[in-house]
């Protein structure tokens, strides 16, 4: 008998009495993990429900997933030494039959995986794993990354100067805040590298006017452009986001900002195409003080997304969805000075659920580093920061301003 018939037998033996006490189920079994290979998972599942595998070790791992524990019925592997064949992170079978089905991972051992399911989701036999995995990266970075720009973007507008390096960017503004009526534009871009990999850049219009005292309301248009690489299958995004902001100032040292935006991306992932709709929006609590010849800001912020995905070609209808918090300070050295250096300390803690069962908790510091240059004409800044948009996936910004004086 072999090695992996043996592992099979065992885990037939042990999931039939297993299931007398309490079976694994498409409800239940997201909670039952991590598992281990080499090792079988009996897992009961109706017709139509999708079970997904999720492993740090999509090099490796090897998984057979057979109706009833055999071959021929229903079945689909996935084994990154086979030519030809998808690696586990990310694969997902779709049951054809109602049943027991057995998640068999044969190797390597020592490698860990959890399993989620849901109702439909890939073709049977995991046909559409590579490209449901790129579905979820790309749509997790570009939502993700346009609703972080567009915040930026609404935080830099509160702050009454004509020109300003946001998170992610450039900030130009026709006046200060303390005028009636209000225009400014913003332009933010990014590379990526890790699972994810490529470029993107956003550009955002606003307008904003007074409505009471200290407190403006606007509306911003903004347009988006994601290109990307995610496991060797090339991902475009586009969207054009419009809705209302607001800020308000507190005494002297504190501002709120909010936005709330709608856009319907088009995707096109490896030669399938299609239009999602996205909400987002998020808050920003920012406070300012002077310690010397030093200034600080710090800011303490919350966003969100949610993406809804209709079925298309070999991918199921899914809302993607994420939630970030984000603090952070910035020290300006050398008030009066001409040359300005400065430094920067932030973190962001994220929520993401991928709409097949499956939530990612993410934290990430972000650090960064430049200088302000300012002379008649104007000031110039250059900037270098960097940190990690989602597991996995690094970004690093460079960043120059030319602020001109209007």
């Amino acid at each position: 008998m072999s090695f992996r018939a043996l592992i099979t037998a065992t885990a037939l033996f042990a999931a039939s009495h297993a299931q007398a006490q309490a079976a694994l189920t498409c409800a239940t079994v997201g909670g039952a993990g991590p598992f281990t290979a080499p090792t079988g998972v009996a897992v009961d599942l109706a017709a139509g429900e999708t079970l997904s595998i999720s492993t740090p070790n999509p090099a490796t791992l090897a998984i057979s997933i057979e109706f009833g524990g055999q071959g021929g019925t229903d079945d689909s592997l996935c084994n990154p030494a086979f030519p030809g064949s998808a690696a586990c992170d990310g694969f997902s079978h779709t049951a054809t039959q109602t049943g027991m089905y057995l998640v068999d991972a044969f190797n390597q051992p020592g490698d860990s995986f959890t399993l989620s399911c849901g109702a439909g989701g890939a073709t049977p036999g995991g046909a559409s794993a590579g490209v449901t995995g790129a579905q979820t990266s790309a749509a997790l970075v570009a939502a993700q990354t346009a609703t972080g720009a567009i915040g930026g973007a609404v935080a830099s507008a509160s702050a009454g100067t004509q020109a300003a390096v946001t998170r992610d960017g450039l900030f130009l503004s026709t006046s200060g805040a303390s005028t009636a009526l209000q225009a400014w534009l913003s332009l933010q871009a990014r590379s990526y590298d890790g699972t994810v990999d490529g470029q993107s850049h956003e550009f955002t219009l606003g307008a904003d006017f007074e409505v009471g005292a200290q407190t403006r309301l606007g509306l911003l248009l903004s347009s988006g452009k994601a290109d990307l690489d995610v496991g060797g299958l090339a991902v475009d995004v586009d969207a054009l986001s419009f809705g209302p902001y607001f800020k308000t100032r507190f005494g002297q040292h504190y501002e709120l900002t909010g936005f709330y935006v709608f856009a319907r991306p088009e995707y096109d992932i490896a030669g399938t195409s299609y239009r999602a709709d996205r909400q987002a929006g998020g808050l920003n609590l920012t406070a300012s003080y002077s310690w010397g010849a030093t200034e600080i800001d710090s800011f303490l912020g919350l966003s969100g997304f949610a993406e809804d995905h209709p079925a298309a070609g070999a991918l199921a209808a899914r809302t993607v969805s994420g939630l970030t918090g984000s603090i952070g300070t910035r020290a300006t050295f050398a008030r009066g000075a001409a040359l300005r250096p400065y430094v920067s300390l932030g973190a962001d803690f994220s929520q993401f659920d991928d709409g097949l069962g499956a939530t990612d908790t993410h934290g990430s510091p972000r650090l960064g580093t430049g200088f302000t240059w300012n002379s008649e004409g104007g000031t110039f800044s250059m900037d270098l920061n960097g940190g990690q948009i989602i597991e996995d996936t690094r970004d690093v910004e460079l960043r120059m301003k030319y602020n001109l004086n209007f």
